[in-house]
């Protein structure tokens, strides 16, 4: 496992970089492993799109913690945008 921050003052950055995650596929198969890592950056895109889609719908329900992935940046030079939300996770990266 490797971890890259390049954090800042103004902006979070983390990166968390998995080599090979396995684990033995059955008893008395020592050999044989199943994976549980993604195979590609697009697997993992296309999870992190479920899972921030997943968030989005349940963020507003009581008792849902899924609020927390999500934030208002500071307001924008850019007129219009001062409502936005963005998540923490940026999805860019698996493109």
């Amino acid at each position: 496992v490797i971890e890259l921050e390049s954090s800042t003052p103004k902006k979070f950055s983390k990166h968390v970089l998995v080599q090979r995650l396995q684990v033995p596929s059955g008893e008395g198969s020592p050999t044989i492993h199943q994976s549980l890592a993604f195979a590609n950056n697009a697997q993992a895109g296309a999870f992190v799109s479920e899972l921030l889609a997943y968030a989005r719908a349940k963020r507003d329900e009581p008792g849902s913690v899924s609020g927390g992935l999500f934030l208002r940046p500071p307001p924008s030079s850019v007129e219009g945008r001062e409502d936005r939300e963005v998540s923490l996770i940026d999805e860019s990266v698996y493109s």
